[in-house]
């Protein structure tokens, strides 16, 4: 059967059928011939498997660190509230609103269908704790049950909240 004939017994709409009809000539065109074939990288495929395996390890980890902070929010609440500024009402609240999102935005990273929302999740997150990094820094405050401030090692907080807001962006496409 002629393909007017098939594609009008369908009733598509002109639109879609030039769309396809597009896609078919444009695979015509571009065949590749044995030339072409033997110009393509065999490597290509091989790097493009050991990225995908170093993507999806990186990801494993990142999850694993977010769930990992978000438990600790619930089991050790005091090395975390001490990190937010006077200015922030409900310590504790925020505290554990905070390690929950952790644990959902990690565990999210880990689903196929949730790991984009989870990404942008986490990135939200990182940025609303940013201040609480800055406070930190600015004050010299000792976290984790730390009994010595932690001095200029508290201004690294803030570079790596910025390398840790790039990583979850990977995840967002």
């Amino acid at each position: 059967m002629p393909i007017g004939v098939q594609v009008s017994t369908m009733k598509w709409k002109d639109e879609e059928c030039i769309a396809i009809m597009k896609i078919l000539d444009e695979s015509v065109k571009f065949r590749k011939t044995p030339k072409d074939l033997q110009k393509v990288n065999p490597y290509s495929e091989k790097s493009n498997l050991i990225f995908l395996i170093i993507k999806y390890t990186l990801m494993v980890i990142m999850a694993s660190i977010y769930v990992f902070a978000g438990y600790m929010h619930f089991v050790k609440p005091h090395y975390f509230e001490v990190m937010m500024p006077a200015i922030l009402p409900f310590h504790k609240e925020l505290n554990l609103i905070s390690g929950a999102f952790e644990i959902f935005g990690g565990i999210g990273l880990l689903v196929p269908w949730t790991r984009k929302f989870s990404a942008w999740g986490i990135i939200a997150l990182l940025f609303a704790v940013l201040p609480a990094n800055f406070h930190i820094a600015i004050y010299n405050v000792p976290v984790f049950g730390a009994t010595e401030p932690p001095g200029w090692k508290a201004w690294l907080r803030i570079p790596i909240q910025a390398i840790l807001i790039m990583w979850a962006k990977w995840y967002t496409k």
